[in-house]
């Protein structure tokens, strides 16, 4: 939504009101992003996203993150495709070979962002102005 009041359908005629209220989306929370390591996708380009990873990237990359982040990768495909994934974050544990669960994710997150990188470079998804890359 773009403030708590409006439907999620809602969108200002005004084009200055639009870019203002797309801006202020953006803005960060310092003390909720402080210490962390995020990785921010546009998730109209998630269905093209999902279909360059294999679930083994993707649910060591979400299983920690928040519900909502998680719905956001469960919307975007299709019904039998979520139940599994939904699935697959509940029976989630470190392979047994791996010791670092951190830096197992942290590889995982990064294969994600390259494959989103991968579909900017295409023309098939675009980074928003500013963005960073995750430390």
């Amino acid at each position: 939504k773009y403030t708590p009041t409006w439907p999620r359908s809602f969108m200002p005629t005004n084009q200055d009101q639009r870019n203002l209220i797309a801006h202020m989306k953006l803005i960060p929370v310092p003390q909720l992003i402080k210490d962390k390591s995020i990785l921010l996708i546009d998730d109209s380009y998630m269905p093209r996203l999902l279909r360059e990873l294999d679930v083994d990237y993707i649910v060591p990359a979400i299983v920690h993150e928040s519900k909502e982040i998680q719905e956001k990768f469960l919307k975007n495909l299709p019904e039998k495709g979520a139940k599994m994934l939904l699935e697959d974050l509940k029976e989630y544990q470190l392979p047994p070979y791996e010791t670092d669960e951190k830096q197992y994710i942290r590889e995982r997150k990064w294969k994600i962002l390259a494959a989103y990188f991968r579909l900017c470079d295409a023309g098939q998804a675009k980074l928003p102005d500013g963005y960073c890359i995750p430390e």
